[in-house]
This record gives structure tokens, sequence and C-alpha cells, in this order.
């Protein structure tokens, strides 16, 4: 029984990580809509079972590289899956190099109403490991 939880984890993780291969850290940033050094607030989950954002983060944008045009500002919540879910996982009170795509609802009322949904597809690093991963990038 232990064997096949452990084959049903691993094929969930490999499943994740298949979809989305690892990429360069410049062509990631220079492919995302958006890019910036974030600060985590706070986490909360959703409790929805039918939600693929089971997690919202309350963000402080410290400094935003990269946003769509058509913005003033970013989101100050992302949304994410749970972590075995291809979701991502981020630390209260941690900064973080946060870069992805912004996602619009087309039956919400305006522009404004908008979200940044996160998953391991994306790059999201942890500030302290940036300067290292540039040197070999």
């Amino acid at each position: 029984m232990i064997a096949v939880y452990l084959l049903a984890l691993v094929s969930t993780a490999m499943a994740c990580y298949s979809c989305c291969p690892p990429s360069p850290l410049k062509v990631t940033l220079c492919a995302a809509d958006s890019v910036s050094h974030v600060k985590v607030i706070s986490r909360r989950n959703k409790n929805d079972k039918f939600s693929l954002s089971d997690i919202i983060y309350e963000l402080e944008h410290v400094r935003v590289y990269k946003k769509p045009r058509s913005f003033s500002t970013l989101p100050s919540e992302v949304y994410t899956a749970a972590p075995e879910n291809c979701g991502l996982h981020m630390d209260v009170g941690e900064e973080y190099l946060l870069a992805g795509d912004i996602y619009f609802f087309v039956w919400l009322k305006s522009i404004e109403d908008f979200r940044n949904y996160f998953s391991i597809c994306n790059l999201v690093k942890n500030l302290s490991t940036i300067e290292v991963l540039m040197q070999f990038d």
C-alpha cells in the first residue's frame, strides 16, 4: 500500500514538472507578463475543493520590474493551487522574485478585475538564490 502511495506521489510530481520544463532565467523573465520583487505578507486557504486557486498570498511589491502597459499596478494578491496540485509555496515574511502571466477572466466587469495565478511553471525564486542563479545563466 505504501509503495502505491509513493508511486502516485512521484507520478503527480513528475506530471507537474513535465508540463513546464525548466527554462533559462533570462528566457523566463523576458516571456513573463509581470516580474516583481515581492515580500509575502500573508497566506490563506480558500477551502474550496473544486478550485484551482486553493491558496491566496497577499504580497507587497518591493520593486516592479515589468508589468502590462494597461496596468497601473500589479495585484497585491496571487492565487495558486496547493503545492501537491502543482501550485507554488512561499513562506510568509520571505522575499521572492516572482515572474509569470496575468490571466484575465472574461466574465469580470472591468480590466481592473484581474488575477495573478501562479503555478510551479512560473518563476518563483527566493531572492537569496537569485545572484547565484544569474552567475550560471
